[in-house]
């Protein structure tokens, strides 16, 4: 290569300084005489005329600050379609292994259009754009210095393209297969920390981003109200009861359709029942209306009727149109649950058994019948508990704990006095179980942008030996001078006057996000998959939790070394949708604090900390709705 380079090219330029891609197109790029400069790594193939025109043809346009062609593998595989934001410090080659031919996503694989950033193998700028920037960053050895690069573009207002009319064959790293992977991890990760945590505005967030075909994204992130009430009780003026039973079994339910009235004294009952056992609802005063619909035979030892689908369609046709707020089905065996589906409610309840009906808005449980084991209570009491499930569903108060009112210790307090200008956050970014723990370094994103933005003042809480944890964490801060550590040095007695005290918690899945919650603070509790997180997720007026939607969870391990997926619960939960959260809950809080720019934050003061409790109900809600941008 080195021969037939000084055969045919005009100028070359020799070095014998240890290998650094950026430092050798640098000088490369100062011999150059040339407008436009084309970066060209020696395992590139050219297989078509044309392609450095087309290159040109976008080159020249002002906006453009780079671009690259569709690059492929010798087996006619796309090595490069463009490069998007995956994880910190990571760009992934869009379409990477797929056919030439193959579209892609919504076709974007064949599509010219602007990406976040392009490879370094094959790169045309031009030469004011390059200078104007200061060349590649020679810290950057090996990587992510073309990424870095087109960073730096678009942060001057330009755009990179990626075009499919220009191809190439690209061998990737052949002739550097022995080099690690190097550039200067601190600087890089200081310098763009914000754009990976603000996210690729290329790429979808519904999309995945730790694969490279732009697949919809089946574990999404998600901020989730786990602790507020899963109904509307005003809502609620037209109920369904399901009772396709016999005689004996419709009487049993007397009681708890008693029960419902009572808790919904506004609600009109209406009760599905057979042909059979229509008259014995007469006798139940609180049912205003029955409607006819066989679903077992009159001998009950017959069973079930066959029923058609236009028997189900009929079913449809007449209970659709009533509007129905809540369908409840009172019978725990599971045959008749799927009526349900068929009400057109708002709101369905009923017996769940194994899961079968993950549907159900709200469900109790139902064990089976096991063989010689006695059961506890008669069904009538099984189905008044249905029915006060669906109440409790209802409620509305999540204010677990009282404020205190003890006084907070000397230098608690002069902390509390320290956040006068801006909003108090307490951060607990360790947990009791490995298998909770967020990553300290996602913590510390986070908690800079937050004092960037809003010009926070962070305390770090948690129990003796937590403290590794803390230091981790203060070592990663661009901003630890507005972070104090109260880790081992606050009592678990005095913890509840200064979370009173805060704006908003942010922590793990442990005890002080509870406390938190149940005094009525805006939380965000972090999340994994190791538990449901509808089991164990805050409850509070103004709390939410953020978890990953994984297909393996709850999986219920306690030991990080048997997860097969490495964590990525926790590691591919963002900080981007954990920030968000917090700011959401900031602004709702007190949506008279504006957020104040990075640049200002250190002397823009924002408005005095908002005490627990003055938040409305909704704001918690109203966050969950919204979901991540």
């Amino acid at each position: 290569m080195a021969d037939w380079l000084k055969r045919n090219a005009d100028r070359v330029v020799s070095t014998t300084e240890p290998y650094n891609w950026s430092r050798f197109n640098n000088l490369a790029a100062k011999t150059a005489k040339g407008e436009f400069l084309l970066f060209l790594n020696d395992d590139i193939e050219i297989i078509e005329p044309g392609w450095l025109d087309t290159l040109l043809e976008q080159a020249q346009r002002p906006e453009v600050g780079a671009v690259g062609p569709l690059l492929l593998y010798p087996d006619r595989r796309i090595q490069h379609a463009g490069l998007f934001l995956a994880a910190m410090g990571q760009g992934r080659h869009a379409f990477r292994y797929l056919g030439e031919d193959e579209p892609g996503y919504f076709g974007l694989a064949r599509i010219q259009r602007n990406v976040i950033a392009l490879t370094g193998a094959c790169l045309m700028t031009r030469r004011d754009i390059f200078t104007r920037l200061g060349g590649f960053n020679e810290a950057h050895l090996i990587v992510n210095n073309d990424l870095d690069y087109c960073l730096r573009a678009r942060r001057e207002g330009l755009v990179s393209v990626y075009t499919p009319h220009a191809q190439l064959i690209h061998y990737e790293a052949v002739s550097r297969a022995a080099m690690p992977d190097t550039y200067d991890t601190a600087a890089f990760d200081s310098e763009w920390r914000e754009l990976f945590l603000a996210g690729d505005p290329y790429l979808s967030p519904h999309l995945e981003r730790h694969q490279d075909d732009f697949a919809p994204d089946g574990e999404p992130n998600r901020v989730l109200v786990t602790g507020g009430p899963a109904l509307n009780r005003d809502e609620i003026r037209k109920i369904l009861v399901v009772k396709l039973d016999h005689i004996g079994d419709c009487i049993i339910a007397f009681p708890a359709v008693r029960r419902l009235q009572r808790h919904f004294p506004n609600a009109r009952i209406t009760v599905l029942t057979s042909r059979a056992s229509k008259s014995v609802w007469t006798m139940e005063p609180s049912v205003a209306e029955t409607i006819e619909f066989d679903f077992f035979h009159a001998r009950s030892a017959l069973g079930e009727i066959e029923l058609s689908p236009q028997d189900w369609a009929r079913l449809r046709e007449r209970l659709v149109p009533e509007r129905f707020d809540l369908a409840i089905d009172l019978r725990k065996h599971p045959e008749t649950r799927d009526v349900l589906r068929h009400a057109g409610a708002r709101y369905l309840a009923g017996f769940d058994h194994r899961n079968l009906f993950a549907w159900l808005d709200v469900a109790l449980d139902w064990g089976g019948d096991q063989a010689y084991a006695r059961k506890r209570q008669h069904t009538a009491d099984d189905l008044v508990n249905l029915v006060d499930a669906v109440a409790a569903a209802c409620e509305d108060d999540r204010r677990v704990i009282e404020a205190p009112s003890s006084k907070l210790s000397a230098k608690v307090e002069q902390l509390v006095n320290r956040a006068a200008g801006g909003p108090l956050i307490c951060v607990h970014p360790a947990a009791g179980n490995a298998m909770k723990q967020w990553p300290a370094d996602y913590f510390a994103l986070v908690i800079d942008r937050l004092i960037e933005t809003h010009g926070a003042r962070v305390a770090l809480i948690g129990a003796p030996g937590e403290e590794p944890t803390a230091n981790e964490l203060l070592a990663r801060l661009r901003r630890p001078g507005a972070v104090t550590s109260l880790i081992g040095g606050l009592p678990l007695a005095d913890l509840p006057a200064l979370l009173a005290r805060a704006s908003l918690f942010l922590g793990n899945d442990s005890g002080p996000k509870h406390i938190a919650a149940g005094l009525g603070v805006p939380t965000v509790g972090v999340h994994s998959g190791t538990v449901d997180v509808r089991e164990w997720g805050p409850i509070g007026v103004n709390a939410v939790a953020v978890a990953r939607e994984m297909v393996c969870s709850p999986c219920y391990l306690t030991n990080p070394g048997d997860c097969r997926r490495g964590l990525a619960c926790l590691r591919e939960l963002s900080p981007e949708t954990v920030y968000q959260a917090c700011e959401r809950l900031l602004l709702l809080s007190d949506p008279a604090t504006p957020a104040v720019p990075a640049k200002a934050a250190a002397r823009e003061p924002a408005r005095p900390p908002r005490r627990a409790g003055r938040a409305p109900r909704q704001s918690a809600a109203a966050l969950a709705v919204a979901g991540p941008r």
